[in-house]
């Protein structure tokens, strides 16, 4: 009994039992680790893809405000014309300025990445964009288009349209530099 037992035991096959078994465990371990390394690199990817259309999100926004205030600072300029030509009255404009869009910098701020894409600056200069583009500004500037439509006034309306184009240049220029740091 004890030459059978030794035989099987130096039997080849008892030792092909056990390098099966090491086999199997070390390459489920090698496709554990595999799975894992594509799983990281998958996520990297998929975050470096969403990263960067919120950045190009982020410059489609910034442009589109700048086009807005080329849009509102034609509308001084019409404005202006129909001063000076004493067609006030038939002038119709009408300013809108929360027509602006910041929703992927809103939606940054709000979970804690703006920092990923802009600087402390920039978002001090996007939250007075955000602070001047209401409805409070919208009302004033069309209250004294209106004012000078029923009483014109061309020194007046001068006035108000420097005053207007001064504060959309401002913006317009805290803008392009925004711009030109993405």
């Amino acid at each position: 009994m004890n030459e059978t037992f030794a035989q099987t035991i130096a039997e080849p096959t008892t030792c092909l039992w056990w390098s099966h078994a090491f086999s199997n465990g070390f390459w489920v371990f090698v496709g554990i680790i595999a799975g894992t390394l594509v799983t990281l690199l998958a996520s990297f990817i998929l975050a470096c893809l969403k990263k960067k259309k919120i950045k190009r999100n982020i410059k489609f926004e910034i442009s589109f405000n700048i086009s807005k205030i080329q849009e509102w600072k034609g509308l001084l300029d019409e404005v202006l014309e129909a001063s000076n030509s004493d067609n006030m009255e038939d002038c119709l404009v009408l300013f809108d300025f929360q027509k602006i869009i910041l929703w992927t910098v809103n939606k940054t701020i709000s979970d804690g990445t703006v920092y990923d894409y802009i600087d402390q600056e920039s978002i001090v200069t996007l939250q007075k964009l955000t602070d001047f583009c209401t409805l409070f500004y919208s009302e004033k500037i069309n209250n004294g288009v209106q004012k000078f439509k029923d009483n014109p006034d061309r020194a007046g309306v001068a006035k108000m349209v420097r005053f207007w184009k001064t504060l959309l240049d401002q913006h317009e220029t805290r803008l392009r530099l925004i711009e030109s740091k993405l």
